[in-house]
């Protein structure tokens, strides 16, 4: 609605405010919570835009550095706005996660994420595992694992290829996605990866401790690295311990040659980043796959349409 529309113009405003005077997102999540008004009508947007079907996924490529292989993706929450277009995560996130609308746009991605990969996985060689990130909503009515238990069995997607994706915050603050519910998880064959390692407060003497399968090093720490310079301590640290730990890496926003070099040197298996694609859609992504010769010979109608 028209309120809705308005309050997303003025979310849009106050985010870039935030931005201009460094206070970034969470000066933006903060400038947002002080509107009730302004996040109520963002909030029936969103639960609007989910019945409309103004949300999609789209899927970057993660693949192993060694054999050049694609080893699965990771789904990404688009906002196709009518009106105002485009709508980056940053923008809705903070708002959505306060409220039970997140847990019901998280329920959609999982299906959304795991049919996909269902589709995929009949069209490949090889396994093919999809990575979902876990928001931090602070109202639900289910545990994120009987959402995700939920997902699987609607689908039919075996447990194995699925990867959760947390952020540190939400693993720190044990909201949201609770490390007893990853506990579960990991127990019915799901991997849980600790998204962007090294941004949010936790330190390496935390990994031991997680229930996590698999680190994703910011690509932060990959780009301050010169061409020619040393590797850097913690760069090597994560890896080092990740590896010790029986833990996989995967470093993410490889956007260069060097920057590919440095993580394949670093003893780092698995990488993401505009390199070698952006987020795709599912089409366009069939299409990248079979012009990288990496599965997906045929490709059978979509039975949604």
């Amino acid at each position: 609605g028209v309120g809705g529309l308005e309050a997303i113009r003025q979310a849009d405003t106050a985010m870039y405010a935030a931005k201009r005077d460094g206070g970034g997102v969470a000066a933006f999540s903060t400038d947002v919570a002080a509107s009730s008004r302004q996040e109520a009508g963002i909030v029936d947007a969103l639960s609007a835009a989910l019945a409309d079907g103004q949300f999609a996924l789209v899927y970057q490529p993660i693949l192993d550095l060694h054999t050049s292989a694609v080893a699965g993706f990771e789904a990404l929450l688009r906002w196709h706005h009518p009106d105002l277009g485009e709508q980056p995560p940053a923008r809705f996130i903070p708002v959505a996660e306060r409220h039970d609308v997140m847990a019901r746009i998280e329920e959609w991605m999982l299906a959304e994420a795991f049919h996909q990969a269902v589709r995929w996985n009949a069209l490949s060689p090889h396994p093919l595992a999809v990575g979902v990130n876990l928001a931090r909503p602070r109202a639900t009515v289910d545990p994120v694992a009987t959402r995700v238990l939920r997902a699987l069995e609607r689908s039919g997607l075996a447990p194995g290829l699925v990867r959760l994706e947390v952020t540190e915050g939400l693993v720190r603050d044990d909201r949201g996605a609770s490390l007893e519910d990853l506990t579960q998880l990991r127990g019915r064959g799901a991997k849980v990866v600790l998204d962007d390692f090294g941004t949010g407060g936790l330190s390496l003497d935390h990994l031991p401790y997680l229930p996590i399968d698999t680190v994703k090093i910011d690509s932060a720490f990959v780009r301050e690295i010169a061409p020619g310079a040393p590797e850097p301590g913690l760069l090597g640290g994560i890896t080092g311990l990740a590896r010790s730990l029986g833990l996989d890496v995967v470093a993410k926003g490889i956007e260069t040659v060097h920057e590919a070099e440095v993580v394949r040197a670093a003893g780092i298996r698995y990488g993401q980043g505009f390199l070698y694609a952006a987020g795709l859609a599912p089409a366009p992504l069939e299409a990248w796959m079979r012009t990288h010769g990496a599965t997906m010979e045929v490709v059978v109608p979509d039975p949604r349409g």
